[in-house]
């Protein structure tokens, strides 16, 4: 079990009733994450989590289809949330939409890989997050190596590889989050529609861009 942040049992205390996921947790690493579900209504699920992290949020929002969590075109695109050390990625629609992938900061370029699926009911053993991802059981690795680049194990069955930005012909402005998010909810997909509630109704979110000298997925930059 993950041990509770003191900065949780405070929040509890102060949020009230009118919206129990509202938490503004700062979310900086896959432990704080794991922590955070242990404090959320069981069982929690994709939008909770989302809706109860700290604001600002700063988001990348890109129409790619070739990864392990693609966009559904531009109304629907994958979402990167991106903060100093830990990025967190979602999609709205779609067979991966249970799924908030990590990327940790390591060394340099590389991020440890991480992934949760929602919802979630009861405490999450710490290796959990990484098992998910390994390529298969007993084999060295895992799958985020199909796209990302050098692979490295950095202990504790844990596995780290070069951090990649969307394309920037792929970039999603982020007022057309803004634009389905108004369209909610008539005649739309109420998961879909709170996904984007959850990442939109809860404070200030503004684009985050990556550095230019991130390297895409399909090769570094010259």
């Amino acid at each position: 079990m993950v041990r509770a942040l003191p900065w949780l049992a405070l929040a509890v205390a102060c949020r009230g009733d009118d919206d129990p996921c509202a938490l503004g947790a700062p979310v900086s690493s896959v432990d704080d994450a794991l922590a955070l579900v242990e404090e959320l209504p069981q069982p929690v699920t994709l939008a909770c989590f989302v809706s109860a992290l700290e604001r600002p949020l700063g988001v990348v929002l890109t129409s790619d289809v070739f990864n392990t969590q693609p966009a559904e075109g531009v109304r629907s695109p994958r979402i990167l949330i991106r903060g100093d050390d830990l990025s967190m990625t979602l999609v709205p629609v779609g067979e991966a939409r249970t799924l908030l992938e990590f990327g940790e900061a390591w060394d340099g370029p590389f991020t440890v890989k991480a992934e949760l699926e929602f919802p979630i009911d009861g405490p999450v053993e710490p290796a959990a997050p990484y098992d998910r991802i390994l390529a298969g059981p007993g084999l060295p690795g895992t799958g985020c190596q199909v796209c990302h680049f050098t692979e490295v194990e950095t202990g504790d069955g844990r596995f780290a590889n070069v951090e990649l930005r969307p394309p920037s012909e792929l970039v999603v402005p982020l007022e057309v989050l803004r634009s389905e998010r108004e369209r909610c909810p008539s005649g739309d997909d109420p998961e879909r529609c709170a996904i984007l509630a959850a990442v939109l109704d809860h404070g200030d979110v503004f684009e985050r861009p990556y550095p230019t000298e991130v390297a895409t997925q399909f090769g570094p930059v010259p």
